[in-house]
Parts: structure tokens; C-alpha cells; sequence
């Protein structure tokens, strides 16, 4: 009787840890996980994902992934907090590239974009719109 229990602990024991491990390893894959890496912000768990879109041409590789987030108050003043001490800009969007926010400007509301090609048509953008209580990823990859 002991031998199982102790096997019966051990399983939950080994399938905690599975479950652990996956779950980091592969959180990642998830829009939050992308928003996370791409933003380099804290984003809450319980964020709530209004859309999801990505579309990648297999033979060359170019794409694009839209991802966008409502926020309640809480997470839009903790997320700005974060824009400020991560130095994000203030909209509009200075640099050069497509984009659908480069005529607002608001002290409020902040970006963060980098650039991953050399001809600066490839691009990652991070947005936090105050207003509208919304977090924006971009990627653009041509």
C-alpha cells in the first residue's frame, strides 16, 4: 500500500514538472507570449485579446502579425508606467515605415518600434493607446 502511494506521488510530482516545463517553453507561441517578447513590457495574464492575425508567405518568408489587446484602466496606468521607464515615445510614430497610427498625437498614448532590416521596411511596433484603453502589436517583415 505504501509502494503506491509513493508511485502515486511521484507521477504527480514528475507530471507537475511536465507541466511546468511545457508551459514555460511554450508560452511563447501564444499572442500574449509574442506581445511580451516584441513589447519587452510585463503584460497581466488576464489581458483580454480582441484580435489575432498573422499571415507569413512560405516561400520568402515575408508577413505580417497583428495582435491587439483591451485593457482595463489598471492594466492601461500599470503599462504606462512601464512605456515611461522602458523610454518609449510619444505618438505619432517619427520614424519612416507603414503604419496606421502616424497622424495621432497624444502625450498619453506611446510606442515603441525597432527596425529589423536595413531598408526599414521591416519593422516591430508596440503601441499603447490611453484613449481607447488598447495595446497594439505590429511586426511587418518584408
Amino acid at each position: 500500500m505504501k509502494k503506491i502511494i509513493w508511485l502515486t506521488v511521484a507521477f504527480v510530482i514528475v507530471l507537475s514538472v511536465l507541466f511546468i516545463f511545457i508551459n514555460n517553453y511554450f508560452s511563447e507561441l501564444t499572442p500574449l507570449g509574442y506581445a511580451k517578447r516584441q513589447s519587452g513590457l510585463k503584460l497581466p495574464k488576464g489581458i483580454k485579446l480582441v484580435k489575432f492575425n498573422q499571415h507569413w508567405e512560405s516561400e520568402n518568408g515575408d508577413g505580417s502579425r497583428y495582435i491587439e489587446f483591451n485593457l482595463t484602466q489598471q492594466e492601461a496606468e500599470d503599462l504606462q508606467r512601464q512605456c515611461m521607464k522602458e523610454s518609449y515615445s510619444n505618438l505619432p510614430v517619427r520614424e519612416n515605415g507603414y503604419n496606421p497610427f502616424t497622424s495621432k498625437k497624444d502625450d498619453k498614448d506611446y510606442y515603441k518600434i525597432k527596425f529589423t532590416s536595413s531598408n526599414n521596411r521591416s519593422h516591430e511596433l508596440a503601441i499603447l493607446d490611453m484613449t481607447r484603453k488598447k495595446f497594439y502589436i505590429i511586426v511587418e517583415i518584408v
